[in-house]
């Protein structure tokens, strides 16, 4: 709730002229006004001035001038670990001995500001997504880039979740039952308090055990497409939480959680795909898994209370229905990550350049679950082994027998662990020979899991012509290696053939029917 009247200054900062002497190197000076629920953003030519709206919530505390400069403060701060290209400073507004307000002046301070470069807004990512300029090579460097940010940002041993997550349970149960008729129906409500508390339940080693692994860390707290955005042709994390650090220093994975279901919410399900596949890549972080789908359920429902001041604080009402209708459907969503969903596991085998990885990826969403499936790909997991990222090259002590028995090995295990933590998987592997298909199927057999296997062939020219043409791959191999494969006896092919010749759209076609039944 408001408790504070900041009109006085929200009215001086909508006056251009009032920016004259603040920046006197613009010749022409014009002011957009951009209003939230917790914020009011002022953007003046190349530049963007923020101010903390004077309020008060449970998990957000605004309310008095001293508690809006720490939090700017800590706004920069936490910020530059990501954007410091954006964030500039902090900056006062303050009444000067002639009672009247300057920017950036001497006098008593009544306000404090978050003084930014500006970016183009229609690179921020929700609407490169919504015009379908939200390409896989661009989400792929933002998941590296966001993994970086894992790796460098502070471990906080000493700060627990498993009381966290259950606490945040409770609190967006209590923010959603005030939602309770205007914008929610009470039995929906009810339905998903009664799940998150279920999948709550017994799971407070696990949350403790992601803290004593390192886990758990100084994140961003806020991290969804709407706050990425393009500065310099690079992807920027910007608008991180700052106001409460309960939410901010979290399990990495609840922080990638909010991207992830904003990507599902805007039906993006290959990209969010994409961006799990490529954490896992990175962090091997399989046993984080288990936690994914109450993550994902309570990204948003937060996401769905948050709903309700913003609407309250828009002056129009359709845009405030709008918002409404958002609310209801992040409430949904919510529900449906706690839906049980029976995880498949899926062979995928070939030559090299059969486009069994090709075919792999395309299949990873469309499995079943909130994501889809994890894809453990041969390539990626033998670079690993030897602390190498996929691309780079693999010298040939990286392919001799026994490190090939390794490598499938781990295929083996961690296809089963991320199984049984309710995840499909797909295993990408050339898997030419009986007993390396067949061990793959006893998994699923073992854990009474539907199995798919697919074999792929092409002729030798196709194959040839495709890792002539690789670039930036996580195979290694040439067309001699592919001579040397043609030579394997694969044996009894009982897994399902296909023609990899066809264009690429007609053969996941054709897998999708056999999954499908």
């Amino acid at each position: 709730m408001i408790v504070e009247n900041q009109d006085e200054v929200i009215s001086f900062l909508d006056q251009p002229e009032n920016y004259r002497n603040y920046l006197p190197d613009l010749s022409e000076i014009t002011v957009t006004r951009i209003d939230t629920h917790g914020a009011v953003v002022f953007l003046v030519g190349p530049f963007a001035f923020k101010m903390k709206r004077a309020v008060y919530f449970e998990y957000m505390d605004f309310s008095t001038l001293a508690r809006r400069e720490k939090c700017c403060l800590a706004e920069l701060t936490h910020n530059r670990r990501t954007s410091a290209e954006i964030y500039k400073k902090v900056i006062a507004v303050v009444r000067s001995p002639s009672d009247q307000l300057v920017l950036g002046g001497e006098g008593e301070v009544v306000e404090w500001l978050v003084e930014m470069n500006r970016f183009d807004e229609n690179k921020v990512f929700d609407r490169l997504a919504l015009r379908g300029e939200l390409g896989t090579d661009l989400v792929s460097e933002t998941s590296d880039m966001i993994c970086t940010f894992f790796d460098q940002i502070e471990k906080k041993f000493e700060a627990g979740i498993a009381d966290t997550i259950p606490e945040i349970v409770e609190e967006t149960a209590r923010q959603l039952v005030e939602g309770v008729p205007e914008v929610f129906n009470q039995t929906e409500v009810d339905a998903l308090i009664r799940a998150q508390r279920e999948a709550c339940a017994g799971l407070g080693s696990i949350f403790d055990q992601r803290r004593e692994e390192g886990f758990v860390r100084l994140c961003h707290g806020d991290l969804h497409l709407r706050n990425i955005c393009l500065f310099d042709d690079k992807p920027m994390l910007f608008d991180a939480i700052e106001f409460n650090d309960r939410l901010a220093i979290s399990d990495i994975l609840y922080d990638l959680a909010f991207l992830l279901m904003d990507l599902l919410h805007r039906e993006l399900n290959a990209h969010a795909n994409l961006v799990l596949n490529r954490y896992l890549e990175r962090t091997g972080d399989d046993d984080g898994l288990a936690l994914l789908k109450l993550y994902l359920s309570v990204r948003a429902g937060i996401r769905a209370f948050t709903a309700i001041p913003a609407a309250a604080n828009q002056s129009d009402t359709q845009v405030a229905e709008r918002v409404r209708k958002g609310a209801k459907e992040y409430l949904a969503l919510s529900t449906s990550f706690l839906q049980q969903t029976k995880p498949v596991l899926v062979g995928v085998g070939g030559f090299s350049g059969s486009g069994k990885s090709t075919l792999a990826l395309q299949l990873a969403s469309r499995l079943p679950g909130p994501i889809g499936a994890v894809v453990l790909r041969s390539d990626v997991i033998r670079k690993a082994m030897f602390d190498l990222m996929p691309t780079e090259i693999l010298g040939p002590e990286g392919y001799s027998s026994e490190v090939t028995k390794k490598v499938y090995d781990k295929l083996l295990s961690r296809a089963l662990g991320i199984l049984q933590s309710g995840t499909s998987v797909i295993v990408d592997a050339v898997q030419a020979r009986d007993d390396e298909r067949n061990s793959l199927e006893e998994i699923a057999g073992n854990l009474q899991l539907p199995f798919h296997g697919f074999w792929l062939e092409a002729p030798v020219e196709t194959m040839s012509l495709r890792i002539e043409k690789r670039i930036n791959d996580a195979s290694d191999a040439d067309v001699d290696v592919l001579r040397q494969q043609l030579k394997f006896d694969t044996g009894k092919m009982t897994w399902s053939v296909l023609d990899a010749d066809l264009a690429r759209e007609e053969t996941l076609k054709t897998a999708c029917s056999i999954i499908s039944g």
